[in-house]
This record gives structure tokens, C-alpha cells and sequence, in this order.
């Protein structure tokens, strides 16, 4: 486990490495730092202040509910169901906390439980008469995950009635939709924040994710340049971009058009569904290896290319039969 999470247990002894100092002693601007960082996509620097929030005032939920949304996004899975256990016990009738706890469940694919604690969540702001959208956005996520779109959409609608026409808030919104894989809704959304939040560099970079995922190949690539711009050198940019930038090796050769429809739907095919998991990374980045010196081969078997052309072929009307279908693209690069 990472020393920063030695700074969340708050030992009477210091451990590890100590987070920077917070530049002023107000925990309630800290905890604003920590969100404008999280809407900013800087999740370890969002956790750091959330952190330095609570070593000055233990006592606030929005922080350890805070530190508990950050590590999800940072796939720390594991992390974030043992510190929304901590603050569960710190604050057992606190509905953000138990929403938090519910996230990270949904996020570990524990949907019974997380459905289940996010139910709760509900019930005990309710009696509370506790307005606070992000219970709502956490039960749009946890229905998301469950296929449950529609009862999914009603909680997104809850959440902007609570929070009408705030872009950061829309923001939120399309990550979950992201998440949940409603990629079509996540673009639509984000459209609309890119225009009130222009200078946002992470949303140009979830922009650019969704349209990649939905095979819009320009739109993500003017996206992912804007990201780019706006936050020069981000390594997650940079990997969205190399990904686009990834070309179809052996469709490419054996249909000689990049902009084939058949390299069109396997191109989005693998940028939708393998580039989406580790495992299918790292056979792409195999793959990408090792296909030059198979293309090479390839344009000395013009017999292997014409069989190849027929299986490819077949692959992608079987694959657009199970409605991975992908929009055209604007323009070739």
C-alpha cells in the first residue's frame, strides 16, 4: 500500500511521507482546493488536500467521503471500501459517507451490496431531509453499472433539480455515464460543459475518451489536442492520443484504405472494447509490435492477404450484427 495513505489514518506518531503543507488553516477552503483538483482530474492532489482538510478538523464527512471518491478514480479499489469502512464508523448516521461507501462497492462490481447501502443512503437523507445530489449521482452510478439505465436516468434528473444548470455538476454526471458505458449520453453531456468550461482541460480529455470510444475519430482527436494544449505533457492525454493515433495494421494492409468501413468497425471495435481493460492494452500494444514485420510478410503472400480480407470481413459484419455499430467520422486526419 502507497505511503499516501499513510496521511489518511492520522496516527498519533507521523509515518511515511507527510503531504505538503496546506497553504492556509481553513479546512473549508481546503476542501474547496480539493474539489476544483478533483473536477481538474488531479485525483492524488484532490486526496492530499482532502487529507490535510481532516488533520485539521476530523470531523467532516465531505472530506472522508471526498478521500473515498478520489481513490476510486484512482482504481484503488480495495483503499476505498477499507476508508469508507473507517468513516462509516467514525459517522454511522451520516448518508454521504454511506453513499461513499456505496460507490466504492459498486466500483469493486459489488452491485447487491452497493445497491443495497445506496438504498439506505436514500432513506437516511430523507429522514434527514438532506438535499445533497451526490447521493443521487451515486445511485445513477450504481444502477449504471447494473444495466439499469432508465431508473439511472431518473436519479441524474434528481440530481440536476438539485443542482440546475451547474456545469461542474454536469461534469460529474457525464463521468458516470462514462463509466456506466451510456457513451452516447456521456458525449452529449460533455458537450454542453465544454462550452461553459472551456479552459477545463480534463473535460476536453473525457470529451475526447467518449468520441474515441464511439469510434468519432476527428471529434476526439480535436478534443484530445485542446486537452492537450490546455495541460501539456498529461500522461492520460497522451495515452488517449497514442490510442487514436494507433492504426489497424493488417485490415489497413489487406483492404488498402485506412478509412474502410470493415478498418473503420474493427478500429472501433478494439478502441471501444479491448483499449477499455488492461489486459486488451497490452495485447494491442503486442500486437502493434509485432504487425509491421507480419505486414512485411504479408505483401510477399498476396494469397494470405486475399484470405485474410475474407475472414475480416466476416468479422466485422458479425460484429456489426451485435450492434457495434460506430458513427462515421468527420473527416480522415
Amino acid at each position: 500500500m502507497s505511503n499516501r495513505f499513510d496521511w489518511l489514518e492520522f496516527p498519533e506518531e507521523p509515518s511515511g511521507q507527510a503531504p505538503p503543507s496546506a497553504p492556509q488553516e481553513d479546512p473549508q477552503a481546503i476542501l474547496l482546493q480539493a474539489g476544483q483538483a478533483f473536477l481538474e482530474g488531479h485525483y492524488e492532489e484532490a486526496l492530499r488536500h482532502f487529507s490535510q482538510a481532516l488533520q485539521l478538523d476530523r470531523a467532516l464527512p465531505e472530506a472522508w467521503s471526498g478521500q473515498v471518491r478520489c481513490l476510486i478514480r484512482l482504481g484503488e479499489f480495495r483503499e476505498a471500501q477499507a476508508w469508507a469502512s473507517k468513516a462509516r464508523g467514525l459517522f454511522p448516521s451520516a448518508p454521504l459517507i454511506l453513499s461513499a461507501q456505496s460507490a466504492a462497492l459498486a466500483a469493486s462490481g459489488l452491485l447487491p451490496p452497493a445497491l443495497a447501502a445506496s438504498d439506505e443512503a436514500l432513506e437516511m437523507a430523507e429522514r434527514l431531509n438532506l438535499r445533497e445530489p451526490q447521493i443521487w449521482l451515486d445511485r445513477a452510478s450504481c444502477l449504471l453499472m447494473d444495466g439499469q439505465r432508465a431508473t439511472a436516468g431518473y436519479c441524474l434528473e434528481k440530481v440536476r433539480e438539485l443542482r440546475p444548470e451547474d456545469p461542474d455538476w454536469e461534469q460529474r454526471i457525464a463521468v458516470e455515464l462514462l463509466e456506466g458505458q451510456d457513451l452516447t449520453g456521456a458525449l452529449e453531456v460533455l458537450n454542453g460543459v465544454v462550452e461553459r468550461r472551456p479552459a477545463r482541460a480534463h473535460v476536453w480529455f473525457l470529451l475526447g475518451r467518449a468520441a474515441r470510444r464511439l469510434g468519432m475519430r476527428e471529434r476526439a482527436r480535436q478534443a484530445l489536442e485542446e486537452a492537450e494544449r490546455l495541460r501539456p505533457g498529461d500522461p492520460a492525454t497522451r495515452h488517449e492520443l497514442r490510442a487514436l493515433r494507433r492504426p489497424c495494421w493488417v485490415a489497413t494492409l489487406v483492404f488498402d484504405d485506412p478509412e474502410h468501413p470493415v478498418v473503420q468497425t474493427l478500429r472501433g471495435w478494439r478502441d471501444s472494447t479491448w483499449l477499455s481493460w488492461p489486459g486488451g492494452r497490452l495485447a494491442a500494444e503486442i500486437y502493434d509490435r509485432t504487425a509491421p514485420g507480419f505486414c512485411a510478410l504479408l505483401v510477399r503472400l498476396p494469397a494470405l492477404q486475399a484470405g485474410l480480407k475474407v475472414c475480416l470481413q466476416c468479422l466485422a459484419t458479425r460484429l456489426q450484427a451485435r450492434r457495434f455499430e460506430w458513427p462515421e467520422e468527420e473527416t480522415s486526419r
